[in-house]
């Protein structure tokens, strides 16, 4: 499901769920900003990169590289 924020729209397709907390993330995402005609889809190399901080500021959290394609003004993102 996609949700518009300001000029916009951010959407997660698929899931990853972390064996090590149950949480589920997005696999893929999508990510569209109509004031640059920009359609991009944002897949990450490797899906369990989740930290687990539960030990020093209690923060679970997936952050990581991701693989970018699609086009901004018609050019294939780079």
């Amino acid at each position: 499901m996609a949700q518009i924020v300001g000029d916009y729209s951010l959407g997660g397709e698929g899931r990853w769920i972390s064996p090590r907390t149950g949480i589920e993330y997005p696999a893929r995402w999508h990510l569209q900003v109509p004031a640059i005609r920009a359609r991009l889809a944002l897949e990450p190399f490797l899906h369990c990169n989740e930290l687990d901080t539960r030990g020093s500021s209690n923060v679970i959290y997936w952050e990581g590289p991701a693989r970018v394609s699609g086009e901004i003004r018609g050019n294939p993102a780079r």
